[in-house]
């Protein structure tokens, strides 16, 4: 009988897709965001971290450093940016920074033209054709660059506004 010789592979590792973690595209991530208040701080299960009854948080003003290369995680379908190994914080705690900006621009075409929210979803309000308006915010939404019209929480794009001379 002949015995057959086998060489010994290493079993092959297969990195493990977990249902509750996965990471958005890292584009995604603004480079200028602020943290509007105190944050709790949670694992990679979702849950508050806490050392006895004391639950981890962040105060406002600490993660300055920390957040300008954080990559956004989705954990049980809600978004965390990772500041640390195991430690996240939701992304509804943070505010995107914008361009301030200060200019007049006339609305292009004959049609009402759609405004948007912060994150580019329409938010049931119009802007009148031919109408000046004043604008003070500049940011990019999508991909696209929206001028935020002052003193309402409407974005209108770029491409829709003739600039006044």
């Amino acid at each position: 009988t002949e015995t057959k010789k086998t060489d010994k592979q290493e079993p092959v590792k297969i990195p493990e897709a977990t249902p509750e973690t996965k990471t958005d595209d890292i584009s995604t991530t603004p480079k200028k965001i602020r943290l509007t208040h105190n944050a709790f701080v949670y694992n990679k299960h979702g849950k508050l971290i806490r050392k006895g009854l004391h639950i981890k948080w962040i105060k406002r003003d600490k993660l300055v450093k920390v957040l300008k290369n954080a990559k956004i995680v989705k954990i049980n379908g809600k978004r965390y940016y990772q500041i640390g190994k195991n430690k996240f914080v939701k992304v509804a705690n943070f505010e995107i920074t914008t361009h301030a900006v200060h200019f007049k621009a006339r609305l292009k075409g004959n049609k009402k033209v759609r405004a948007y929210n912060r994150a580019g979803k329409f938010n049931k309000h119009y802007a009148r054709p031919n109408h000046t308006y004043t604008f003070n915010e500049k940011a990019k939404i999508n991909g696209k660059t929206y001028y935020k019209i002052a003193g309402t929480n409407n974005w209108i794009p770029a491409k829709k506004l003739a600039l006044k001379k």
